[in-house]
């Protein structure tokens, strides 16, 4: 059995939350979605929550937090400002980040996102602090 979690957005705003589990039996593979509402209340399975984006759980914490695909991590005195996204190159979930020596992105698996204290937001309900990165990743480049 396998589960993966998603965090549900509609219209930029977070409504909730998604659960598929996989199940594996002699023959046969079943995939179960589970929806839950902001406040958990569980959504019965004819019912849907309405979305346009989902974004991933990375099976990462910070301070007993859930970082999800598109969190951006603040705190990170040396690092300043980084969010998660899904590398294809990598396959894997990077943490990118601008430093002075210009950007940079670690698999969030490695320790550098230790240096982080906090998730101040994510891509979707918070787009200028990813505007914010983005202006210096992009300043860099020059």
């Amino acid at each position: 059995m396998r589960e993966i979690k998603f965090k549900l957005f509609f219209k930029g705003k977070f409504v909730g939350w998604q659960r598929e589990t996989t199940i594996h039996s002699y023959k046969e593979l079943w995939t179960i979605q589970s929806q839950y509402s902001k406040d958990g209340t569980e959504w019965s399975y004819d019912l849907y929550i309405m979305h346009d984006d989902k974004k991933q759980y990375t099976g990462r914490k910070l301070k007993d937090k859930e970082i999800y695909e598109g969190d951006i991590l603040g705190g990170g005195d040396e690092l300043g400002n980084g969010f998660v996204e899904w590398s294809s190159n990598q396959i894997a979930f990077i943490l990118r980040w601008y430093c002075e020596d210009g950007s940079s992105e670690t698999p969030l698996l490695s320790d550098e996102i230790s240096g982080y204290s906090e998730i101040i937001g994510n891509i979707h309900e918070n787009p200028e602090l990813l505007e914010e990165i983005k202006y210096v990743l992009s300043e860099s480049k020059m």
